[in-house]
């Protein structure tokens, strides 16, 4: 895999690559995306080929600044707003205007230039400006939608550097535009905007549930619980039980657990706690210890630094010769170790899903 540096030149060669129907590893602020022009079906399905991923699990399309509104989106066959209530138009522009650039998925009707590949043949299509400087130069230059799933194996751990997606694609993929690590490090915030203004949040991220409820004076609903996965997953990406899933299986429960498995197994330990709070019978039970934050982090910046580091740090553990299984602590046993955040939801999300059974 041929690594790209930005700049200029750079930029160029990249849409160069898109323009001629094959695909690449971009960086946004989430995770880095597999790209691919969302217009040319065939570009799509060698990004569904590169994953594995199976075609009931629909992509994002990502978009350039100065797309921020549904006439454009409309005008380029993007989106179809007039199936859309007043109320619910009202509603996109607010979020458009106030989220974006950033990591918010925003899930309308289809336009007509959407290939139903990229839509699982779902009848809406999900929309994002990603905040990357990089992303964005590249689309800019383009002038065209990529679609952008994660550049990983499918249900796998999400790469949030260019050394994740070599790892993750090898020579699936031809090449990846170096952006460095990714800002957020978890996935977008997708939205569902229904046409009579009913909104539904399909996937948790950096933007909240509060805020969104904020912004919009709208409730936010959540999926149905009754949803069997098959079905979550046909709304949104990244909404099967088992996903973003280490090889070697993770168990997740408060530390007093850990005293509890298998010693006989070696075990490593995620923890949200810096390796200096933990005593040291917990780090001996453990084979290696990867910590989500740091003594410094202890305040309003400890939900972003394990965002940004719990991917990386999965990684780490998964392909660590001395580890055989990955426990990690619960976020929900934290008590008032920091402030919830939009991204407290998003990370449990991740790992509850990383921890279920595969199927």
């Amino acid at each position: 895999m041929k690594i790209i540096s930005g700049g200029f030149l750079g930029i160029q060669k990249c849409a160069q690559i898109l323009k001629s129907g094959e695909v690449l590893a971009i960086p946004t602020e989430t995770v880095y995306g597999l790209a691919g022009v969302a217009f040319d079906a065939e570009a799509v399905a060698k990004i569904f080929a590169a994953k594995d991923r199976p075609s009931f699990d629909p992509l994002i399309v990502h978009i350039p600044s100065g797309w921020g509104s549904l006439r454009k989106l409309d005008e380029l066959g993007i989106t179809r707003s007039a199936l859309l209530s007043d109320a619910a138009k009202t509603i996109a522009e607010r979020l458009f205007q106030n989220f974006w650039p950033g990591p918010l998925t925003i899930i309308l009707p289809r336009g007509s230039k959407i290939p139903d590949l990229v839509t699982s043949g779902l009848e809406t299509v999900g929309v994002r400006m990603p905040r990357h400087a990089l992303a964005q130069d590249l689309l800019r230059t383009l002038q065209l939608p990529l679609a952008a799933p994660s550049a990983n194996r499918f249900g796998r751990i999400s790469p949030t550097s260019s050394a994740a997606v070599s790892k993750e694609l090898g020579d699936r993929v031809s090449a990846v535009l170096e952006g460095g690590p990714c800002e957020v490090g978890l996935e977008s915030t997708i939205l569902h905007v229904a046409p009579d203004a009913t909104l539904t949040l399909l996937r948790p991220g950096e933007i909240s549930r509060e805020q969104i409820e904020s912004l919009t004076g709208q409730p936010v609903a959540l999926p149905d619980s009754s949803l069997k996965a098959r079905s979550s997953a046909e709304l949104a990406p990244g909404m099967l039980a088992s996903h973003y899933a280490p090889r070697k299986g993770l168990r997740l429960g408060p530390l007093s657990a850990l005293a509890e498995l298998d010693l006989s197994k070696r075990w490593g330990l995620l923890s949200f706690r810096p390796s200096s709070a933990l005593s040291l019978e917990l780090r001996n039970r453990a084979s290696r210890v990867e910590s989500l934050t740091t003594e410094a982090e202890q305040n309003q910046e400890f939900w972003p630094a394990a965002a940004r580091r719990l991917f990386s740090a999965l990684r780490a553990l998964d392909e660590c010769d001395e580890v055989e299984a990955i426990f990690a602590e619960d976020p929900r046993t934290l008590g008032d170790a920091s402030v919830a955040t939009g991204l407290t939801s998003a990370i449990l999300d991740r790992l509850t899903r990383a921890a279920a059974p595969r199927t």
